[in-house]
């Protein structure tokens, strides 16, 4: 090496201490914590800077399952003309994350930190399926290399960059360096949330946690109304609880009602599987209406010995007294209320009346199966008011 680089052992000796000196890579190893190599910014022709500020109070401290306070940036690269070919189809881009290192924060935590690329347009919530994931270091520099291809396809290629910390434990000083080689890019801070918010606190308690769908008490769930008066554009539902909690958020149209179970058809939008701690539901051109997020009946069979193909209906009747019907070819289709319209259903979650408003009266509950079974099943009713209820025999 020494010949090919045409050095002079004996006469470096003899000059002057220049600071640069041999040295094996096993001593490197040993007398030095971390290895730098020099690159030329030059190289690209493009390239842009910010520089920001992460105040430690904001997101939670770890990352794990919500990206959505940590900084974001959306990184723009407009696609070739499919007939000029203005632009190169593919490009090098190197992104560069850098911490502010100052002479009074040797004190503070050691602070690791990433960058993840995920190549979407929009904020991100997940951590999963980042085009580039990182890796978390305390070295001052983190820097990212990706090859991106562009095509005709589209009028652009966007991506998302997102900080991330291993545990936040102190504020942080950054700056964010993307250098391109050729193509031409934007850099922007990533959309912000829709700006009227609201913010609830609530739990699951014994009474309220109903579970998934296909338990029968799904409609324990802690369920609000949400009435959207005009047109929106866009709206983000975020639903947060400890990490041991897998949840799951769904919108739902309807009439103000409590809801027994989810169909296809009343569905607007749900958060997908569920996750552990966090979960949300990001919908665009909402229409003006109810969404669910008196007095009625419901049926169910927990702990049930009905099969769980059997069908089963609960009806409402107004009757005499002595309740006897008026009608002796009543059916759940004549019925003063009746779930499921008069069908009848198999639905895990049970069935249920709407609800409804009830004239003072007397009237009579079936709950049935469609064909005769044995098996235990639980009535409930829910009523603004007192109801006396007694078993006919």
């Amino acid at each position: 090496l020494q010949r090919e680089l045409n050095f002079d052992w004996h006469a470096a000796r003899q000059s002057d201490d220049d600071g640069l000196f041999w040295i094996d890579f096993a001593s490197v190893q040993v007398h030095f914590s971390a290895l730098f190599l020099n690159w030329n910014p030059d190289l690209f022709r493009f390239r842009y800077t910010v520089h920001k500020h992460w105040p430690v109070d904001v997101g939670p401290q770890n990352d794990t399952y919500n990206l959505g306070y940590n900084p974001q940036y959306r990184l723009t690269f407009f696609n070739p003309d499919r007939h000029t070919k203005v632009h190169p189809l593919s490009l090098s881009v190197w992104i560069l994350l850098s911490r502010h290192v100052t002479a009074a924060a040797v004190d503070t935590p050691q602070q690791f930190l990433t960058l993840h690329v995920f190549k979407q347009a929009h904020r991100v919530f997940y951590p999963n399926h980042a085009f580039t994931r990182g890796t978390y270091s305390n070295n001052p520099h983190s820097l990212t290399c990706v090859d991106i291809q562009l095509t005709a396809d589209e009028s652009e290629t966007t991506f998302m960059l997102v900080a991330s910390q291993f545990e936040k434990l102190a504020p942080l000083d950054y700056t964010l360096s993307v250098f391109s080689t050729d193509g031409p890019f934007e850099l922007t801070d990533a959309p912000e949330t829709p700006p009227h918010r609201i913010n609830l606190m609530d739990a699951w308690t014994s009474a309220t946690a109903g579970g998934c769908p296909k338990h029968a008490t799904f409609l324990d769930n802690p369920q609000y109304q949400l009435v959207v008066e005009s047109f929106m554009e866009r709206m983000l539902l975020t639903l947060e609880a400890p990490v041991d909690l897998a949840i799951n958020l769904r919108l739902v149209g309807g009439d103000g009602q409590r809801v027994g179970s989810v169909s296809k058809k009343s569905l607007r939008g749900q958060s997908g599987e569920y996750r552990p701690g966090f979960c949300y539901l990001d919908l665009d051109a909402v229409e003006a209406g109810l969404v669910k997020c008196q007095l009625f009946f419901r049926l169910r069979p927990p702990r049930s010995t009905l099969p769980s193909e059997c069908s089963i209906n609960v009806s409402v009747y107004e009757c005499s007294p002595s309740g006897q019907l008026p009608d002796a070819t009543a059916n759940p289709t004549t019925a003063f209320l009746t779930s499921a319209k008069g069908a009848y259903t198999n639905s895990t979650c049970g069935v249920r009346t709407p609800l409804a408003h009830v004239p003072p009266g007397y009237y009579l509950v079936i709950p049935s199966t469609f064909e005769p079974r044995r098996g235990d099943f639980d009535l409930h009713g829910y009523a603004n008011l007192p109801v006396t209820t007694s078993r006919l025999r």
